[in-house]
């Protein structure tokens, strides 16, 4: 067995859950001779295949003794729709089967997952998605051929959150409050961690984001971002509803804007909100009037405090999946590092607004 030999021999997959993705994948991927990848992210990579997934995806430079080397045999795929050739191991659990020759992508959705597998036709109804089939718990979508981040231009950057902020504006019309609530009930959850520092941050943010009281919670995309917002020149293409949840509803409105500050070190929409907004802060209002609110553009950073104390939860939930303490311990700390800057910097704001 495959998964015998990786786990004796190799030693590569630890957990049960990615085993029992590694059996899953095998009759879905092309027979071959597989490399293995792991410098953050986990591939498994058909070895003919390296440079075409190299250039697709977003896959590190790697070691050579980073690499091992695994074969796959009886592989057949769907006939005539399916065969991958290379997998994405993501770090809720999960995994994406690339098919580069049918431009397709099988995704495998773990029951114990956040998304529920049955909204994904719901969200295909709001937003423009790659969409082609879902059985039990797999999804076949169409690959995107799309321009990376990274290759977008200012102009690009803005327009494209416009267009994000206006396909939230059409989707939050046909949604519905679950119920009102506020991030601070859930307090337990950042103290099971045991980290004192990302206790602290909570709990500041608490504080400055307080008079905001309850906010409606709906259920939404969760990860809207634009490395999950594939841009093909033409139009946005909506992927990755793994964290699809239940959520205070300006958490996908504010998350584009942390992650160009954290991911990629720009803070163009976070300069264009705060000064104003533009046609954004119209748009933005427009969403908040939905759930019989007013948008207040001075109070932009308490609702940013409330949208960073919904990640830290979020970050917490992953890490507490953890078994062992220690390393629960290494991840709060990452947790703690890589919300930093965020916070710092939109502290800073807040604190240049007090006379």
């Amino acid at each position: 067995m495959i998964s015998d030999m990786i786990k004796g021999q190799y030693g590569l997959f630890r957990s049960a859950s990615n085993l029992r993705h590694l059996r899953q994948c095998r009759p879905y991927l092309e027979s071959g001779a597989y490399y293995y990848i792991k410098p953050g992210k986990a591939f498994l990579i058909r070895a003919d295949f390296l440079q075409v997934c190299a250039g697709m995806l977003f896959t590190p430079e790697c070691a050579p003794s980073q690499r091992w080397i695994i074969p796959v045999r009886n592989g057949k795929g769907i006939k005539g729709r399916f065969a991958g050739q290379c997998v994405l191991f993501t770090a809720n659990g999960e995994c994406k089967i690339f098919d580069f020759r049918h431009a397709a992508v099988l995704s495998f959705i773990s029951q114990d997952s956040g998304m529920r597998t049955g909204q994904y036709e719901f969200f295909s109804a709001h937003f423009h998605t790659p969409f082609v089939k879902r059985k039990g718990n797999l999804l076949l979508e169409r690959c995107i051929s799309h321009i990376p981040r990274k290759y977008w231009k200012e102009a690009e950057i803005k327009d494209n959150y416009d267009t994000v902020l206006n396909d939230l504006a059409r989707f939050y019309r046909a949604s519905k409050a679950v119920y009102w609530g506020n991030p601070y009930k859930e307090r337990n959850i950042i103290l099971k961690t045991g980290n004192r520092e990302l206790q602290a941050m909570f709990d500041d943010l608490a504080k400055r984001c307080f008079d905001l009281g309850k906010m409606p919670y709906i259920y939404l995309h969760g990860d809207i971002h634009f490395g999950n917002t594939l841009f093909d020149g033409k139009r946005l293409w909506y992927i990755d509803y793994e964290y699809a949840r239940e959520e205070v509803f300006f958490y996908d409105i504010f998350n584009p804007i942390f992650a160009e500050l954290s991911d990629y070190g720009s803070t163009v929409l976070l300069d264009v909100l705060m000064s104003g907004g533009g046609t954004s802060a119209g748009t933005i209002a427009s969403c908040f009037e939905r759930f019989q609110l007013r948008f207040c553009p001075e109070q932009t950073e308490k609702y940013m405090y409330m949208y960073l104390m919904c990640r830290l939860l979020l970050a917490s939930k992953l890490a507490l999946k953890e078994k062992k303490r220690e390393r629960i311990a290494k991840e709060s700390r990452a947790i703690v590092e890589y919300h930093r800057t965020f916070y710092e910097y939109i502290k800073n704001i807040s604190e240049k607004k007090v006379p």
